[in-house]
C-alpha cells in the first residue's frame, strides 16, 4: 500500500506542485483546448477554482482501478480535472 500512497503524492505533486494547477491559473487570457476542444482561459480557470479535494481524490481513485495506460497524463488531468465540477 506504500507504493499506491507514493504514487499519489506524486500525482498531487504533479497537480499542485509548481505544474499544472500552477500553470492554469498564472495563464494569460486567451483560448485553450481541451480534448480538442477550445474554451476561454477564463473559464478553464473557474472550473479549476471549483475543485475541491473530494475531486481529487475521486480522480485518484479512478487512475488507481483504471487498466489503461495513460499516455499523456498532462492531457489526461487536464481534462479530468476540467470536467470534474461538473460531474456528480
Amino acid at each position: 500500500h506504500s507504493e499506491l500512497h507514493l504514487q499519489d503524492f506524486h500525482l498531487k505533486q504533479c497537480l499542485f506542485g509548481d505544474e499544472l494547477m500552477t500553470e492554469i491559473c498564472c495563464m494569460p487570457g486567451g483560448m485553450m483546448r481541451i480534448s480538442g476542444v477550445p474554451y476561454s482561459v477564463e473559464v478553464v480557470k473557474k472550473r479549476f477554482r471549483e475543485l475541491t479535494s473530494s475531486h481529487i481524490d475521486t480522480l485518484l481513485w479512478s487512475m488507481k482501478r483504471s487498466s489503461r495506460e495513460i499516455r499523456n497524463i498532462r492531457g489526461y488531468l487536464l481534462t479530468s480535472l476540467f470536467q470534474a465540477p461538473t460531474t456528480k
